[in-house]
């Protein structure tokens, strides 16, 4: 939970709501600030005749870009915790998270349309727009400063072979998410896969050289 809610909360509804609404709110709050800035930037550029910033739809990428892949494994992990059920010896599914939810029960039901919505805007929307805004604009990556200074912070740090890495180390994080949830019964399992996702990512970094700087 990245806001750390079951500290304070009790139900298990509760709780999941302020795990995935949390994130949403500030996102509109961010929008709400970005537009206000806008709106004053405008005045002062038309009363100082200075080069404008770049544009709302820039600055929310910018923004999602900066934030959305550190936010990324625990945002996933929040809304896939409703899928992650257990069967007990009563042959019933019940979430790992809260044994007293039963899977599939009138109580869970009412739970999935906020599950749904936290797996489309996290889970797939987030690596979805990284790489729609990495197609659109891969011939000026590199060579247009307007799009360094908006995008840059996303894959500046790699070379220009791997400027797509960014998506394997969002996949990285949601295998991640998915060991410690899915596999939580298995422990065996579990390091196993933990081991195949830090090998594969060591394999891929030592081979392929991503990095402009070792150091990384």
């Amino acid at each position: 939970n990245l806001f750390a809610s079951e500290c304070s909360l009790v139900s298990f509804e509760a709780k999941y709501a302020t795990a995935l609404l949390s994130p949403a709110v500030f996102a509109c709050l961010v929008v709400v600030e970005l537009l206000l800035v806008n709106l004053a930037q405008t005045h002062v550029v038309r009363a100082l005749s200075i080069d404008r910033l770049p544009g709302l739809s820039q600055q929310l990428l910018a923004a999602l870009f900066l934030l959305g892949p550190i936010a990324y494994l625990p945002l996933s992990r929040s809304a896939l915790v409703l899928l992650d059920c257990t069967r007990l010896a009563d042959k019933r599914y019940y979430l790992d998270a809260d044994m007293t939810v039963e899977c599939f029960s009138a109580r869970w039901r009412a739970l999935l349309p906020l599950a749904l919505f936290g797996i489309f805007a996290y889970v797939i929307a987030v690596p979805g727009i990284i790489s729609a805004t990495l197609m659109a604009h891969r011939n000026q990556l590199f060579n247009d400063a307007s799009v360094v200074r908006a995008y840059g912070s996303l894959y500046k740090l790699f070379r220009r072979p791997y400027v797509a890495m960014p998506l394997f180390l969002l996949a990285k994080k949601l295998g991640i998410a998915c060991c410690s949830l899915f596999l939580s019964r298995l422990q065996g399992f579990q390091i196993a896969g933990f081991l195949l996702l830090i090998l594969v990512s060591g394999l891929v970094q030592l081979h392929l050289e991503p990095y402009f700087y070792p150091v990384y």
